[in-house]
């Protein structure tokens, strides 16, 4: 091999980055829909939370539940019942 050769090839942190962009290519429907549907739920899910404070514990109004929430347990009391909280 000369040393032409040897600029000429580079080295790709990926072993088949064509397989990757086909890959990719092919399932993008698949992808967009799961990433919305987790944009969805992670936006979604505190408002269901105060949803159902609301209906098991008496409050005030919405804020004054929003309120109490964030006082006690912090952005973590709106995703309570999730993995990651």
């Amino acid at each position: 091999m000369s040393n032409e050769d040897n600029l000429e090839r580079k080295i790709h942190p990926l072993p088949f980055p064509f397989l990757y962009r086909e890959i990719l290519w092919a399932n993008r429907t698949v992808i967009a829909a799961s990433a919305a549907a987790v944009v969805g739920v992670i936006s979604g899910y505190p408002f269901d939370s105060v949803k159902t404070r609301l209906q098991t514990q008496p409050y005030d109004s919405i804020l004054a539940c929003v309120k109490q929430t964030y006082k006690e347990e912090g952005i973590r009391g709106f995703f309570r019942g999730t993995d990651t909280a």
